[in-house]
């Protein structure tokens, strides 16, 4: 799979919630919210704790969909210039060959009009997407019956469905 570099991005850093104890065993000393940054990210250099056996299995584990190229996210759309991070998600059996992508977006956020322009894009490609904004999750997707096999999944209170960005965006 071809993956792009971070760059200066560090979203994920600032947005990955991170529980002390993960997996059963000691896997990070602190408990770290979402929407705060890392006190192991320091600016120009990156995680400290990368590639030590402290760095958590979450990050190892955690991939941008903006990182991969496949993904066809736009250059411009870098997560750190757009305060959001991307991740994918595992699809539904139900519905074979439609993507599902997470967006988490930084509490800070403002609305740019390319990132749902792309979002818009997706959905029309057969995407569906699970978007987290605080407290809120949202549900965007124009396949037939997948909004209400994504409740089931997420398990957790949906404070809003919107089946098309346009309207989300009108909205934020």
């Amino acid at each position: 799979m071809e993956v792009r570099p971070c760059g200066e991005c560090a979203m994920c850093c600032k947005l990955l919630r991170i529980d002390k104890c993960t997996g059963g065993e000691q896997d990070f000393p602190v408990n770290k919210p979402g929407g705060v940054m890392c006190k192991h990210f320091k600016p120009g250099q990156g995680c400290t704790l990368y590639g030590t056996e402290q760095f958590p299995k979450v990050c190892k584990s955690f991939l941008c969909l903006w990182k991969i190229k496949k993904a066809n996210v736009p250059e411009e759309l870098r997560p750190d210039k757009l305060r959001v991070k991307f991740q994918s998600v595992s699809k539904l059996p139900e519905f074979p060959g439609h993507p599902i992508a997470r967006v988490v977006v930084d509490p800070n956020w403002k609305p740019d009009p390319r990132f749902v322009g792309w979002l818009e894009d997706r959905l029309d490609a057969g995407w569906a997407i699970i978007a987290n904004i605080g407290t809120q999750r949202l549900i965007f997707t124009d396949v037939p019956g997948m909004l209400q096999v994504l409740r089931e999944r997420e398990k957790n209170e949906i404070s809003e469905d919107v089946e098309r960005v346009k309207q989300w965006g009108a909205q934020v």
